[in-house]
Parts: structure tokens; C-alpha cells; sequence
């Protein structure tokens, strides 16, 4: 058993198969626990991020119709 956890291993280390997902989901990670502390602490740079969270979370266009921050097409003669 051991035998198979060791060469298993080796063999993930050596491969560089999914390599950059690694990398996203680290940065992604570290992002989020960065957010996350500044959040919780509070502060004036806590509560930027929270105030801009929430202004992104609520122009979210869920109606299916393509967003309405977008100007209309205007009409022709």
C-alpha cells in the first residue's frame, strides 16, 4: 500500500497535467482569504470591498433579457 501512495505521488509530481488549474485555484484561494480577513476585520478598506461586492452582486441582470445597463438600439426612421 504504501509502495502505490509513493509512486502515485511521484507520478503527480513529475506530470504537468493540470498544472495551471493548480495555479488558478491557489491564486484563487489566496484571494479569497485576503477578502476574507480585510471583510472580517472591518475598517475602511473592509467596508470599500463590501460596498463594492454588494453594488456588483446587485447590477447581476437575472431576467435572461441581456443586462440594463445597456443603452437601447434607437429605432429607424
Amino acid at each position: 500500500m504504501k509502495n502505490f501512495i509513493v509512486k502515485s505521488f511521484k507520478g503527480i509530481v513529475k506530470s504537468r497535467k493540470g498544472a495551471s488549474t493548480v495555479e488558478y485555484v491557489t491564486v484563487l484561494a489566496a484571494a479569497a482569504l485576503i477578502g476574507g480577513v480585510l471583510v472580517s476585520n472591518g475598517g475602511e478598506i473592509g467596508n470599500a470591498l463590501k460596498a463594492k461586492v454588494s453594488s456588483v452582486i446587485s447590477s447581476i441582470d437575472t431576467t435572461g433579457k441581456g443586462g440594463e445597463n445597456k443603452p437601447e438600439k434607437p429605432e429607424k426612421p
